[in-house]
């Protein structure tokens, strides 16, 4: 859809320390912060404020960038955060538009309970990490085909336990001075690349046995 782009998004949650029970990510300025949503989340009376991100299909004619002309008005916003132990509410604003009629918690296997709605904003808990999806339903968010228009992913995931060290051998920070042909885990810190900076295609090619490190923001 985008030639010659690679893109890093950080969509998976990367945790830094086994003690702690809920970890968050603040991104820095540069990155695309929804306009679409906020979200925070909370355990054992502590408060979170994970920031959403956002990807928005591009605007254009059909054939410069293959995306039908009625699905060029989307976005998909989305965060991620880390928990394990007790259960965590998560609270999220739809900050545009009209009131919604209803939400939906998808998938529903997972059987999400709504614990408060009011149109604008939607309390529900989630009792072990899951990836779900919440649609607020309204009509300046739902397409004539019944599709939601600007959709939300929440990304919960388990706090990690295996984090290279940047001081080991083989684990190269990506950057200026970075090996990519020695390196056997390219390390990318928290922050915001354009691998156009580096490298003349945009494309990060690994080889056998070579492995990718993202840290959480």
């Amino acid at each position: 859809m985008i030639n010659k782009i690679l893109i890093f998004i950080v969509m998976i949650g990367i945790c830094s320390s086994l003690q702690a029970q809920l970890i968050s990510y603040t991104y820095p300025a540069e990155a695309r912060i929804s306009s679409f949503y906020k979200m925070s989340v909370t355990q054992n009376g502590s408060t979170q404020t994970p920031s959403v991100l956002v990807s928005e299909c591009p605007d254009g004619p059909f054939s410069a960038h293959k995306i039908w002309i009625t699905e060029q008005d989307r976005s998909m916003s989305f965060a991620n955060f880390c928990f394990d132990g007790k259960p965590v509410q998560v609270s999220v604003t739809k900050l545009w538009g009209t009131k919604a009629n209803n939400v939906e918690i998808t998938p529903k296997r997972y059987g999400t309970i709504i614990d408060y709605f009011d149109g604008y904003t939607v309390k529900f808990t989630l009792e072990k990490p899951e990836y779900v999806s919440v649609r607020f339903v309204c009509d300046d968010n739902t397409d004539e085909f019944n599709n939601i228009k600007n959709g939300l992913m929440v990304f919960a995931d388990l706090p990690e336990t295996e984090i290279p060290n940047l001081t080991d051998k083989g684990v190269s920070a990506y950057g200026k001075g970075c090996d990519l042909m020695k390196a056997e885990v390219i390390y990318f810190k928290p922050g915001v690349y354009n691998l156009f900076d580096l490298l003349p295609n945009g494309m990060l090619n690994l080889h056998d046995n070579q492995s990718v490190y993202v840290a959480g923001g």
